[in-house]
């Protein structure tokens, strides 16, 4: 933060109150994303005892830097007052510590509402570009999203369509891969309390895997199975035709088995 920013926060000395300097504080919070109206700013010059509205704008870029920060970084309750220069007055550095502490877990769970209704991704649907049409030459893939808005003032899907070049794809699944991984970490913690119904689908996995190694099992030892049977009833039908032939033939076949080095 700009040390020019922390000379305007002597102005919330004029106030008559903890009150007061609570009530800019909501005020702030309250038009974080739209900015303090003509009504906003009025009440609050009268509360500092201020005649010019400019003399307003530092402090409030003062106090809205330090909301930032209290909400959006890892900063625990007791860090908060070592936010403060020295140069701030000790009385205000315990007020304002006092009163950020008291609404930081408020204003936290606040962004973190505003985080979950963000649109969550329904269906996802590809195909490949028609090349007689494509900006380009090189191929490339249309990926269609449907997303589901979940928020009460926007409810409803909306579709966002892009296209993908190899290039493009794999940056894409490189993030996507680092994603994977942070989520698996996180879920690492968690893991001896998984619910009873996955721990149920990953046995079914593992039955269900085991049964496709039997299956295949039992598969080969058919097969070798038919291949001997194979052999056998080609012996038999030397044999009714052939009568002693068989032993003949069959002798003759060893001996030039064992004379080519092919021990069966």
């Amino acid at each position: 933060m700009e040390q020019t920013l922390w000379g305007h926060l002597p102005l919330l000395v004029r106030s008559n109150s903890k009150e007061s300097v609570e009530y800019i504080l909501q005020a702030l919070w309250r038009t974080r994303k739209t900015g303090l109206d003509a009504a906003d700013r009025h009440v609050i010059c009268d509360i500092l005892q201020l005649q010019n509205h400019a003399d307003l704008d530092p402090l409030l870029v003062c106090l809205r830097t330090l909301i930032r920060r209290c909400v959006y970084e890892n900063i625990s309750k007791d860090e908060i007052q070592k936010l403060f220069p020295t140069e701030v007055l000790p009385e205000l550095q315990r007020l304002l510590t006092l009163l950020l502490q008291k609404f930081q877990r408020e204003w936290r769970e606040e962004v973190l509402k505003d985080q979950v209704m963000l649109p969550r991704l329904k269906a996802m649907t590809w195909n490949m570009a028609n090349q007689e049409y494509a900006e380009v030459a090189d191929p490339v893939a249309v990926i269609n999203l449907k997303l589901l808005n979940d928020t009460q003032s926007q409810s409803g899907e909306m579709e966002v369509k892009f296209r993908l070049a190899k290039d493009t794809l794999d940056t894409m699944l490189s993030s996507m891969y680092c994603i994977r991984d942070q989520l698996s970490n996180m879920g690492e913690t968690s893991n001896t309390q998984l619910p009873q119904e996955t721990n149920t689908i990953r046995e079914l996995w593992v039955v269900e895997a085991k049964e496709e190694e039997e299956e295949e099992a039992v598969e080969g030892r058919r097969r070798s199975s038919m291949k001997h049977w194979h052999g056998t009833a080609k012996w038999v039908w030397v044999f009714g035709f052939s009568g002693m032939g068989l032993v003949w033939f069959g002798l003759n076949v060893e001996d030039d088995d064992v004379a080519d080095g092919d021990v069966r």
